[in-house]
């Protein structure tokens, strides 16, 4: 089962262990492996922001910003945590 969590112009696919993110308006997709996937969140006063993508010396790369509304922050804290959970045990 695939789990999936939308939000304005994103949609976040979780596939086993695999993370997708696709933006509306463009025709490439963004994949990362759940072991390799970096994701910070800042709140704000309608929600938080989220930078999400590939950390490379302490500094995340690629992926994206998204804006969370506050609404949808249990719903996405739900989706992060499952990408958590499918990363190889340390």
């Amino acid at each position: 089962m695939q789990r999936q969590f939308r939000c304005e112009e994103w949609t976040f696919l979780l596939d086993g262990r695999v993370f997708e993110a696709f933006h509306e308006g463009t025709d490439t997709n963004q994949r990362y492996h759940v072991d390799h996937l970096s994701i910070e969140s800042k709140p704000t006063d309608e929600g938080m922001k989220i930078r999400f993508g590939y950390r490379v010396s302490g500094t995340i790369m690629g992926g994206g910003r998204v804006k969370i509304p506050s609404a949808q922050i249990l719903e996405f804290q739900e989706f992060v945590d499952a990408a958590i959970a499918a990363r190889t045990p340390a």
